[in-house]
């Protein structure tokens, strides 16, 4: 009986034994992969910035290190004695609107957005975001911050932008001044032009006009691949924005003898957005259901609230969109067969642009067409841009 015991007491000293080994080398193989996985994130190219869940910085690689030097990153430093590193529009960041501090308070990303820092005198334009994580090391939570210097991109599209400027301008006046002189022209002579030659007078400012049209919406689509980062966010009721976008539409709505209706679903909060990209977005979706659409055809625009999105539905019943060419619809440049057969104008720059937009925005866009019925677009978007997930 004796024996028996020992025996017991021996087998369970070998299994814990044995657990304890497992478990040891488990934690050194955990630790091995944590400092590989350290490693890498301190190798990226990007500043890499990491802060504990006391707000200490506990990790910063090379790159961060030049991005903030002048400033001992060996000591603890917490989060909010780091705001006046980050600056916006000439002022220190608030402590609410520090990324870190936001990733914290959410245990959420934040994604990328444009800061400054300070090198000596001057301001450094950067590209700031970050990541919670639950577990990071030995902390039990932290935050991940990446930030990248973008004055040169900022440079580069400095000099695009100024060049599209200068030689935009440099198209549009001769034009404006053409279609000047052929509007005085058409109504000073056409009652004594025999009807061919009115014909082409008629044709060259339809003319003049689709190139106007077409450097306009080139000027728009390159504002927004530019600038389209540097929101300014607004509180905006859609359901009135859309009604406006409606009324601008008001001629065309009538010649053509449309019927425009505008709904919403419930209640929809106001929603937080830059008020020109978003009119930009929903008056291309509007100004396509009214021009591409049939003689005394319909439109119907309605909204709902889903969340913390909004969704916007645009249905026509117009020419609709071959099937073949889904695929092509957010091209730049891009217009259906059937449009450029059927006589419709257009430069193909809006949908493009709605696109660009609507994704800098981190929304999403779907649609269903069917040729010679109409076209339903389904825009949506969170509501409020200040806090895009």
């Amino acid at each position: 009986m004796g024996t028996l015991i020992l025996q017991l007491i021996l087998a369970v000293d070998i299994a814990a034994l044995t657990w304890l080994f497992l478990w040891y080398g488990q934690r050194r193989v955990v630790a091995a992969f944590r400092d590989r996985e350290m490693r890498l994130l301190m190798g990226l190219a990007q500043g890499v910035v990491v802060v504990d869940g006391h707000g200490d910085v506990v990790a910063m690689n090379e790159e961060a290190r030049s991005l903030f030097s002048g400033h001992d990153i060996d000591q603890e430093v917490n989060i909010e004695k780091r705001l006046p590193l980050f600056f916006e529009d000439g002022k220190c960041v608030r402590m609410s609107e520090h990324p870190f501090h936001r990733a914290f308070d959410g245990k959420r990303s934040i994604p990328p957005s444009k800061r400054w820092v300070k090198r000596g005198t001057d301001l450094v334009p950067v590209s700031i975001s970050a990541a919670f994580v639950p577990s990071f090391q030995d902390a039990s939570s932290a935050v991940v911050g990446l930030v990248q210097d973008i004055s040169r991109e900022e440079l580069m599209e400095r000099m695009k932008s100024d060049f599209i400027g200068i030689a935009s301008h440099q198209l549009r006046s001769p034009m404006a001044s053409l279609k000047w002189y052929g509007e005085m022209l058409t109504k000073d002579v056409e009652g004594l032009l025999p009807k061919a030659q009115r014909e082409y007078l008629h044709r060259m400012n339809d003319a003049t006009q689709r190139m106007i049209s077409l450097v306009d919406d080139f000027l728009s689509a390159s504002r927004f691949e530019t600038y389209g980062d540097t929101m300014h966010e607004d509180k905006i009721s859609v359901t009135q924005l859309l009604r406006h976008i409606v009324e601008t539409q008001d001629l065309l709505i009538q010649s053509r003898h449309l019927s425009v209706r505008v709904s919403q679903e419930g209640t929809i909060r106001p929603v937080y957005a830059d008020p020109a990209m978003l009119r930009e977005v929903l008056a291309n979706f509007v100004a396509n259901a009214v021009k591409y659409n049939r003689e005394k055809g319909r439109v119907s625009v309605s909204v709902r609230e889903d969340g913390n999105k909004i969704e916007v539905r645009v249905r026509d019943t117009g020419v609709g969109i071959p099937k073949d060419q889904h695929g092509r619809v957010f091209a730049k440049f891009f217009r259906a067969d059937n449009a450029v057969s059927q006589g419709f104008k257009g430069t193909g720059l809006g949908l493009y642009t709605a696109k660009i937009i609507l994704d800098q925005m981190h929304g999403q866009i779907r649609f269903e067409s069917e040729l010679g019925k109409g076209t339903t677009f389904w825009i949506s978007f969170p509501r409020d841009q200040r806090e895009k997930i």
